[in-house]
């Protein structure tokens, strides 16, 4: 398998947020579940940017991206959809009280026409009065594909959009 392959490249999304989760990776079928609604609250911008394990670099902007605060949380809400492929995140980060480091929760979707990513993970963010950001990077495995063994990943989103 190419690591420049779509496949690869969910492939290795999925190793990333399994491997930052400490558990397995599961896959449903596409048709299966709902995506994380991102309407209401404020407007925003997102970027992500994700190195790859042959070391190339991709940024890719959120289509969607809202913000709130109820309850005493911090709700980040970002979608995008490009050629038969759906991803969305919902980044919630519980006892939000301005800006600061803060332990959150990361559910990812990502839908193709043959597959379904579904993971949550717990993650660092860092929250300032006018948006955020959050950074994983793994060393992969290579239970899934031997030839990513050692290989990292790494991911940045940062954001802007006030609650």
């Amino acid at each position: 398998m190419r690591i420049t392959s779509r496949r690869a490249l969910l492939a290795t999304g999925a190793a990333v947020a399994a491997v930052a989760a400490g558990g397995a990776v599961s896959i449903a079928s596409a048709s299966s579940g709902s995506t994380p609604s991102t309407t209401g609250g404020n407007a925003g911008t997102l970027r992500v940017t994700v190195t790859r394990p042959d070391g190339q670099t991709r940024t890719r902007p959120a289509r969607s991206v809202r913000c709130t605060v109820a309850g005493g949380d911090y709700v980040l809400r970002a979608g995008r959809a490009l050629a038969g492929r759906r991803a969305a995140a919902t980044l919630t980060v519980p006892g939000y009280h301005g800006a600061g480091s803060y332990t959150g929760s990361l559910h990812v979707i990502v839908r193709t026409l043959f597959m379904r990513f579904d993971r949550t993970v717990s993650l660092p963010v860092t929250l300032t009065d006018t948006g955020g950001s959050v950074t994983v990077s793994r060393t992969l495995p290579g239970t899934f594909h031997p030839q990513l063994k050692g290989k990292t990943v790494s991911a940045t989103a940062v954001w802007t959009c006030t609650p």
